[in-house]
């Protein structure tokens, strides 16, 4: 049996490893997402592919010296489509509760 896999979601079509990315996916039938995980400065555990955050934020910095807040206060949408701006970094409480309500 072939399985369907999403590489960090849709990432051709949405901002990668965001939840807009993972919906798409799951909109799409995949059987199933690769995706990344960092810990940040205050221990929790966030989606991300780049330790840095500049590459898919902009913004110069590192997940591990950042806090949570720190992190979802920088926009993992922009710098793919405007339509996308404001997509916050999830974190992996929010991809666990998406994926426990799939097939």
């Amino acid at each position: 049996m072939i399985k369907l896999q999403a590489h960090r979601g849709v990432s051709t079509e949405c901002p990668e490893n965001t939840m807009p990315a993972f919906d798409k996916a799951f909109a799409c039938g995949v059987d199933m997402i690769e995706t990344d995980i960092h810990m940040t400065l205050d221990g929790e555990l966030v989606i991300m592919h780049d330790r840095s955050t500049k590459r898919t934020t902009g913004h110069d910095g590192f997940t591990n010296e950042m806090t949570l807040e720190q992190l979802r206060a920088l926009d993992a949408g922009h710098l793919f489509s405007d339509k996308f701006t404001c997509t916050v970094v999830p974190t992996v409480k929010e991809f666990i509760d998406l994926i426990k309500n799939t097939n």
